[in-house]
């Protein structure tokens, strides 16, 4: 937890105070333990993230810490007002924190250098967490969490589940070999009652952003382009659905931008002059390089086709 306020606790929160996060997982979690939390959806990037419990739309925001000190942010940002949840009694998400690396499984060169950083240990637990989950056949959208580890001899899976009436139930078991543990799990989460006929419409499925209309767009039809972008620069255009980019002048449709050019794009127009903004749909790559993240919409603002950096890349709030 990332508090706005210095020395404030999950404990000393203020009555109804609002926690920032777009995980059922963690609020199910952190309702159990304070149920007069109020929850906001929060969505963006890290920097972003914080940036929005700065400017006081939560008093607690949640992140992953896995995530914040694989990229340094910890040690960059000691100002931060922080509390670390016990993952043993705040059950992480399958997976949470390990790293995976891909490559061809007949490169036998590779494979060989990936030998040298594989932790044969983190593979078994991370692989009863995920048999666990695939027992459930849930994926990372639902309230669960697992948590395996390998202490002194014996594996640890210590497993979540809410119920569908925001009611957490939690099952820690332990073996020697730890193969039968998933299934253990489940059993016994099922002998709490925690998983009743379709308990999982409890739970729908959040909903998907919101992707590009193209051929609306080169028409003139902007509706699907209305919201906040920002980038991870800090820069942000706000986009009405009639083409009016606040404090910035107005979108110009090209008509057939996606067959005259490699990347679609609309003119910005101040005035006489004009940028180009590139438009990238869900999964659509960038011809020249792509550094972004292709499972959200994206915009860049720019003069020219190129390979652009991560942080040029416009997201939707």
């Amino acid at each position: 937890l990332i508090y706005r306020e210095e020395g404030m606790t999950l404990e000393t929160l203020p009555q109804g105070a609002v926690v920032g996060t777009s995980s059922i997982r963690r609020q199910v979690q952190l309702q159990s333990l304070r149920s007069d939390l109020q929850f906001k959806p929060l969505r963006g990037n890290i920097d972003s993230r914080i940036r929005k419990l700065q400017e006081g739309e939560c008093d607690a925001i949640v992140l992953a810490a896995a995530g914040l000190k694989r990229i340094g942010y910890l040690d960059q940002s000691p100002s931060l007002n922080l509390e670390f949840l016990d993952p043993h009694t705040f059950i992480p998400a399958v997976s949470q924190g390990a790293l995976a690396v891909e490559c061809r499984e007949d490169d036998e060169e590779v494979l060989h250098l990936l030998a040298a950083i594989h932790d044969q240990e983190v593979e078994n637990c991370i692989q009863l967490e995920r048999s666990f989950l695939s027992l459930m056949n849930a994926d990372c959208t639902f309230p669960v969490g697992a948590h395996a580890q390998y202490i002194e001899g014996q594996y640890q899976l210590k497993t979540m589940l809410a119920d569908g009436k925001d009611r957490c139930l939690y099952v820690s078991l332990t073996s020697e070999n730890g193969s039968d543990l998933p299934k253990l799990a489940l059993e016994q989460l099922m002998e709490k009652g925690a998983l009743t006929d379709k308990w999982w419409e409890a739970y729908p499925e959040p909903k998907k952003e919101a992707d590009l209309d193209i051929a609306a767009i080169n028409s003139g039809d902007f509706s699907s382009l209305a919201g906040t972008w920002r980038n991870a620069k800090g820069q942000e255009m706000v986009i009405q659905e009639d083409g009016t980019v606040k404090g910035q002048g107005r979108l110009k449709a090209v008509p057939n931008s996606d067959k005259t050019s490699k990347v679609p794009y609309v003119d910005l127009r101040v005035g006489e002059t004009g940028v180009a903004v590139g438009l990238f749909k869900i999964g659509f790559e960038n011809p020249d390089g792509d550094q972004s993240d292709k499972s959200k919409p994206r915009l860049v603002v720019t003069q020219s086709a190129g390979n652009y950096p991560a942080d040029q890349y416009f997201y939707r709030q």
